[in-house]
C-alpha cells in the first residue's frame, strides 16, 4: 500500500528515535538515581540528580542530531547516491530533514526545561546541605574537602549567586537565553514575515554548542571511586566514619569527576558542519555571471546566472546571496532552468525585505531595470537535490503547485521538452496549479504556452494534461470565460481551461487512479502546510492494492 511508501519509513523512524531518547533517559536516570557509586551525592542533593541528568543525556543526544539534520552537502551527496530499488523510503526521510530538525529541537527545549528544574533544585539542597543540613551525615558530607563533594564551600550562598560563580551555571544561563531567542524567532509569522530576524537570531547556535561543549568542564559532579573499601549503603551513617574499628573510618571515600561528555556527542557534527560553512563561504567567491534579467509580472523576478563548474538536475534548489544587500544572508531558491541548458536560473517574488531589497537592487520596483553591468554581484550555494529530483523514476506523475509553489516544475517541464524522449520513464504529466488571483498566472504561462506548442508539434499533445485553478472569484473574468468557451482560455491563453474554486482532490485522485491501475503514481507538491496535508491524505486513501494503484506523496522542503 501507498501507506507503507508515504509513512511507514518515516513513522518506524520516529519510533526508533524516540525509543533511543527513552531508553538515553531512562538508563541515565537509573545510574544517577540507583548506582552506589552516586549514593553519597544523592545524600546531598536529593532526587533532582538523576531527572536532571536523564534529561542531560536526552540534549546530548539531539543536540548531535540537529546539526547533522542541517548538513545539506552530505545529504545530497548520500541522496544522489542511493539508487537501490529499495531506497525510495529512506530517501524520503532525507527529504524530511527539516522536520526532523523542528522535532529535535521541540525535544532540546522540553528537555532543557526538565535539566533547569532539576538543577534548580540541586543547588538549592547543596546551598542548604552546606548551611543547615537536616542529617548530621549530610552534613559531614557536605564538610568533606579533599576530596569534596558539595561544591558549595561555604555557608549561607545565595542559590543565585553560587549559580553564576559555576561553569556550568554561567554557560547554562547563555544557552538558555540563546535558545529562547532561536524558537521565539523560528515561529511562522516571523519566519515569513521577518525572515531577517529568523536568519540572524537562528546564528545564536554558535554561541549555544560554545557554551555546550564547555558546559560541563567545571567538574561539579563528584562520584566514589573506592566502594569495595568503603561501601557507601553501609557508611552511610556517620558513626560509622567515627569509629575508628570500623573500614569506614579506615578508608575515606575517594571521589572522582566524570568529565566533561558532551563534546564526545557534538564534536563530529560540529566538524562536519563547519565544513559545510567554510564550503559555502568557499562557494560565495566564485565567479557568478549573470546573463539576463527578466522582469515578469506579479512581482517576480528571473535572474539567469552562469558559473563554472555548476552541474544541477532538474527539480534542485540552490542558496543565492547578494553580498551588497548582507553579507551573511542566504536565501533557497528552486532552479528554473532545465540541466541541458546553457544557463541556470531562479525566480524570485517580492514576498519580504530581502526579496524587496533585491529587486530594488536590480531596478525592478521603479519599472527600470538596470544594465546588466550595473547588477550587483550574486554568490550561489548549492546545488541540493529535493524530492521533486524523483519524478523520472515513475511513468506517471502529478505536480501540483500553489502560487510561486509552481517553480520546481519549471525546471522538470522544460527538461522534459527537451531530452530525448525515448531516454525517460514518464508517460504522462498531470500538472496543477492554483493561483489566488489571475495575475499570478502572468510570469509562467510563457512557458506553459510554448511548451503546448511543443508537444503539438512532437504529436504529444496529450503528453501533458494541465489543470489552472484560480481561486479568487471574478465575475466579469468568469463571465468571459463563458463567452470565449472553445478558443484559448482568457486569462492563461492556453488551450486548457481556467477552472474557479477549488480542485475537488477526492475526484481528482480517484479519477486519475482508475485510469492507470496497476501504476505507481509520484506525487510531488510544493505549497503551503495545510494543502500539503490533504493531498498527503488523499495519496493515501485513493491507493488501491486491489487494483495497483499507489500514489507515492513527495513534498518539497528546503
Amino acid at each position: 500500500m501507498a501507506f507503507s511508501r508515504n509513512d511507514i519509513a518515516r513513522y518506524l523512524f520516529v519510533m526508533i528515535w524516540m525509543i533511543i531518547n527513552v531508553a538515553l533517559f531512562a538508563s541515565t536516570y537509573m545510574k544517577y538515581g540507583t548506582t552506589k557509586k552516586y549514593h553519597y551525592l544523592r545524600i546531598i542533593v536529593k532526587g533532582g540528580l538523576p531527572f536532571a541528568r536523564g534529561a542531560a543525556m536526552v540534549l546530548n543526544f539531539n543536540c548531535m542530531l540537529i546539526l547533522l539534520s542541517m548538513c545539506r552537502n552530505i545529504i545530497s551527496l548520500i541522496r544522489s547516491n542511493l539508487n537501490c530499488g529499495w531506497c525510495g523510503s529512506i530517501i524520503s526521510l532525507l527529504d524530511k530533514n527539516i522536520t526532523f530538525h523542528k522535532y529535535c529541537a521541540y525535544t532540546i527545549c522540553f528537555f532543557t526545561v526538565v535539566h533547569i528544574c532539576g538543577h534548580c533544585f540541586n543547588l538549592t539542597n547543596l546551598v542548604e546541605s552546606q548551611s543547615k543540613a537536616d542529617t548530621e551525615i549530610e552534613q559531614h558530607l557536605s564538610q568533606l574537602d579533599n576530596p569534596w563533594l558539595n561544591p558549595i564551600r561555604e555557608s549561607g550562598v545565595d542559590p543565585v549567586s553560587g549559580l553564576f560563580q559555576t561553569v556550568a551555571g554561567v554557560t547554562g544561563v547563555v544557552m538558555t537565553l540563546s535558545l529562547i531567542l532561536m524558537i521565539s524567532s523560528a515561529t511562522e509569522l516571523i519566519r515569513r514575515s521577518y525572515f531577517e530576524t529568523f536568519w540572524f537570531t537562528h546564528h545564536l547556535f554558535v554561541v549555544f554548542f560554545g557554551c555546550l561543549v564547555v558546559h560541563g568542564t567545571g567538574d561539579l559532579l563528584r562520584f566514589q571511586t573506592n566502594m569495595d573499601e568503603h561501601d557507601p549503603e553501609i557508611c552511610d551513617n556517620v558513626n560509622y566514619w567515627k569509629n575508628h574499628s570500623t573500614s569506614c573510618y579506615k578508608f575515606r571515600p575517594q571521589l572522582k569527576a566524570p568529565g566533561a561528555m558532551t563534546w564526545k556527542f557534538v564534536i563530529f557534527p560540529m566538524i562536519l558542519y563547519g565544513a559545510e560553512r567554510l564550503l559555502r563561504i568557499y562557494r560565495s567567491f566564485q565567479k557568478v555571471t549573470i546573463l539576463k534579467v527578466i522582469k515578469h509580472p506579479s512581482r517576480v523576478l528571473e535572474i539567469q546566472m552562469k558559473k563554472d563548474g555548476f552541474r544541477c538536475e532538474a527539480g534542485q534548489y540552490i542558496f543565492l546571496k547578494c553580498p551588497k544587500i548582507s553579507h551573511l544572508e542566504w536565501h533557497p531558491f528552486t532552479l528554473t532552468s532545465a540541466p541541458e541548458e546553457s544557463y541556470f536560473s531562479v525566480h524570485i517574488r517580492n514576498a519580504g525585505d530581502w526579496t524587496d531589497s533585491l529587486h530594488r537592487e536590480f531596478g525592478a520596483n521603479d519599472g527600470g531595470m538596470k544594465d546588466i553591468s550595473s547588477c550587483p554581484r550574486l554568490a550561489v550555494d548549492g546545488p541540493f537535490g529535493t524530492s521533486s529530483t524523483d519524478v523520472f523514476k515513475y511513468d506517471v506523475i502529478m505536480c501540483i503547485g500553489a502560487g510561486i509553489g509552481v517553480t520546481p516544475f519549471a525546471s522538470i517541464l522544460k527538461y522534459r521538452q527537451n531530452k530525448s524522449y525515448s531516454d525517460l520513464k514518464i508517460q504522462k504529466v498531470y500538472f496543477f496549479w492554483i493561483c489566488r488571483d489571475e495575475k499570478a498566472f502572468e510570469w509562467f504561462t510563457d512557458l506553459l504556452r510554448y511548451l503546448e506548442i511543443q508537444m503539438e508539434e512532437m504529436n504529444m499533445k496529450n503528453f501533458v494534461e494541465y489543470h489552472i485553478y484560480l481561486t479568487g472569484w471574478d465575475t466579469k473574468l468568469a463571465i468571459q470565460s463563458i463567452i470565449h468557451q472553445g478558443e484559448e482560455d482568457n486569462i492563461t491563453h492556453l488551450d486548457a481551461k481556467t477552472q474557479y474554486g477549488r480542485p475537488e482532490w477526492s475526484k481528482i485522485f480517484k479519477g486519475i487512479g482508475e485510469k492507470h491501475k496497476g501504476t505507481e503514481i509520484g506525487v510531488f507538491f510544493c505549497g503551503p502546510s495545510g494543502l500539503s496535508h490533504v493531498l498527503h491524505k488523499k495519496a493515501n486513501q485513493y491507493s488501491n492494492p486491489s487494483t495497483g494503484v499507489k500514489f507515492c506523496y513527495n513534498k518539497e522542503n528546503f
